[in-house]
């Protein structure tokens, strides 16, 4: 994760080592030497990691403290301290500090740091995205079961190949019409478990992770796991609507279209 960090510190040699340390390990850098010029950088940059004393001479800890809590997105707090006091430390957990590093520490100690909140906070930023995409699609499901009770599901065209159809086992998908049949029966699909049975019967047989289904249904990057969560909803509903044993669970990975040796009557 290219991550931008604000370092602050009153002490003009230790902040210029501890900078040198950041840039080299790869990260963009602010500096201040003062709470009033950290102040002013946060108000003007997106900040993903504050590191800074509890206590400046210039400010006071809770005006410090009250800007990083009002900045959104909010930057994570990492506070260092040569006074290692009881106030410091219930500053430190008021302030709702990822890390509270007493001085001298060694740079590694606060690279390791670093590094475990980035992925803490891009684990949330993509749980985020996941639930925003997820709300996304109860809202076109309750749209989608209000048209169907007046008409026919309006589908979305998938990425296709050449052929207006394709066919696995009894199903057949029309891409023309938009039309999946079973034994030349018209199932009402949603959009979703449209494109989830295109993209399916376009490699019958193969198993295909969900990751990759998810970036054809939702246009989304996710992580196998996160992604085969978003789809069970759609795979529970899509399997009510075409026989058992055409569509297949791939465990841990995701799922495959399959033609049954026997249809079930």
């Amino acid at each position: 994760m290219n991550a931008t960090i604000l370092l602050v510190d009153d002490d003009h040699a230790a902040r210029e080592a501890l900078a040198q340390t950041l840039q080299q390990a790869g990260y963009r850098l602010h500096t201040a030497a003062s709470g009033s010029e950290a102040c002013t950088l946060l108000a003007a940059n997106i900040i993903d990691i504050l590191i800074t004393e509890v206590q400046l001479p210039d400010i006071e800890e809770q005006t410090l403290l009250a800007i990083v809590r009002q900045k959104q997105p909010a930057p994570s707090l990492i506070i260092q301290t040569a006074r290692g006091t009881l106030q410091s430390a219930v500053a430190a957990l008021d302030a709702r500090a990822c890390a509270y590093l007493l001085k001298p520490y060694a740079p590694a100690l606060l690279l390791e740091r670093i590094a475990e909140e980035l992925r803490e906070r891009q684990q949330q930023a993509r749980q985020q995205q996941a639930l925003v995409t997820i709300g996304a699609e109860l809202q076109l499901l309750t749209a989608a079961h209000t048209l169907h009770a007046h008409q026919s599901a309006d589908l979305t065209e998938p990425v296709a190949p050449s052929q207006n159809e394709l066919r696995v086992g009894q199903l057949t998908i029309e891409y023309r019409s938009h039309k999946v049949l079973f034994e030349h029966t018209t199932l009402a699909l949603t959009t979703t478990q449209y494109k989830l049975l295109c993209c399916l019967a376009e490699r019958p047989g193969q198993p295909i992770s969900g990751a990759e289904i998810v970036s054809r249904t939702h246009d989304i990057q996710l992580s196998n796991e996160e992604a085969q969560l978003l789809l069970k909803p759609h795979v529970r509903n899509l399997r009510r609507k075409i026989p058992a044993g055409y569509l297949l669970n791939v465990r841990g990975y995701g799922y495959q279209l399959v033609a049954p040796l026997a249809t079930p009557i």
